[in-house]
């Protein structure tokens, strides 16, 4: 499937906790520290984790005095980010914006593992959409992106090769609600 087609047909907003197509449920941010169960506060800087479980991809929050001595979530982390505890009407509003996840796609550059590039693939149809990223077209199964702003090579780096895994529709349209139930869609 081309990246304008899976573009074309992605649906959207996430509209809940569960999907009703694949049943995966991803949590929402709950602004307790995974580690110590303590309750965070608006404005404290914190690090958001997104973990891939057997049923989806789940995201646990550490305050940064934990996560600074070493606690890590306990399942297969796929990247992680700095963020601030938003207020109730603003946390409404936003999960993941997009400088987060710009940061999570660059630290997913270079996996050889098969979920994480499915899931770095269906991450780089979205920043598309939200044009974070720029498509340049595709060569020998990658698709080629920039990010916006970046000038084009030979003045700018070189474009960044993100890998086609061959994915089917109905697995792309998996992993996007997935992806939707952390991501802000209504700003950049």
């Amino acid at each position: 499937m081309s990246a304008a087609r899976c573009l074309s047909w992605w649906a959207g907003p996430y509209t809940g906790g569960m999907s009703a197509r694949t049943g995966y449920s991803i949590s929402k941010p709950t602004g307790t520290c995974a580690a110590s169960g303590r309750a965070m506060v608006v404005g404290e800087e914190f690090v958001a984790t997104l973990v891939e479980r057997g049923d989806g991809f789940g995201r646990e929050d550490f305050s940064l005095e934990a996560w600074e001595s070493g606690s890590r979530p306990k399942g297969r982390m796929v990247g992680f980010w700095r963020s601030v505890v938003a207020s109730e009407d603003a946390r409404a509003k936003r999960l993941i914006a997009g400088d987060e996840l710009m940061d999570l796609f660059e630290q997913l550059e270079g996996t050889e593992d098969t979920s994480r590039l499915a899931f770095r693939y269906v991450l780089t149809l979205i920043l598309i959409r939200k044009k974070l990223l720029l498509y340049e077209g595709t060569r020998e199964g990658m698709v080629l992106v920039r990010a916006r702003g970046v000038a084009l090579p030979p003045e700018g780096p070189e474009l960044v090769e993100v890998v086609d895994p061959g994915m089917t529709d109905e697995r792309i349209q998996e992993v996007s609600e997935q992806l939707s139930a952390v991501i802000d869609e209504d700003g950049a």
